[in-house]
């Protein structure tokens, strides 16, 4: 059987009343019912809706409840990790400056004319002219008293150069290898290295 709500029990009473009523009026009978009788009927069926009202869930506040269970806390670990990596990130960056800053800081080769280096050997005998071209290029002419070492293999051959302290005058074919020998020798400990570029920057006469 299925339950009336407490409203339609209300209406059902009243017309169950209303029908008995009626009933004895048409067998000639009138039943007699008190204002209390009235009273205590809809009381007790107002009794009825509010056990019914306490005993159904609150919806609201297991929406909200099931709410706050999906709610995360935030996890900090993440921040922590970045903040680490980051770390590591720049320490390395400041390793590779600092490496690159020493580099930078050796001492750059003096550029001189082709006059300037013929008055300095002229000047002084222990002044080195060093060609750092290649063994053909060498042949075909070269200046007087000059030494060939190329430029490839100056590294190897830094013996032949024993003393640090002398004028060293080093040129090439263009000027871009007697740059690069320039720079080797600075790295090596020699404190005198002049940088002429091309042999054709020679003062011929």
């Amino acid at each position: 059987m299925k339950k009336l709500k407490p409203g339609s029990l209300s209406v059902f009473l009243l017309i169950l009343i209303l029908a008995f009523v009626i009933n004895g009026c048409s067998e000639g009978q009138i039943p007699e019912v008190s204002d209390d009788y009235l009273i205590n009927e809809i009381s007790d069926d107002l009794d009825a809706d509010d056990e019914i009202n306490e005993d159904e869930p609150d919806d609201d506040s297991n929406l909200t409840e099931d709410a706050d269970d999906v709610v995360e806390e935030p996890d900090g670990s993440d921040d922590s990790d970045d903040s680490e990596d980051s770390d590591g990130i720049n320490g390395t960056d400041n390793g590779d400056i600092d490496a690159v800053a020493s580099a930078t800081s050796v001492a750059a080769a003096t550029v001189i004319t082709g006059e300037e280096a013929r008055a300095m050997t002229e000047n002084d005998d222990d002044a080195i002219l060093l060609d750092v071209r290649n063994q053909n290029e060498f042949d075909e002419f070269h200046l007087y008293d000059s030494i060939l070492i190329p430029v490839d293999e100056l590294e190897k051959r830094l013996s032949e150069l024993q003393d640090k302290s002398a004028s060293i005058i080093v040129f090439c074919r263009a000027g871009r290898r007697s740059a690069q020998a320039a720079e080797i020798l600075i790295a090596n400990g020699f404190v005198n290295v002049y940088d002429m570029g091309s042999i054709d920057n020679w003062a011929w006469g």
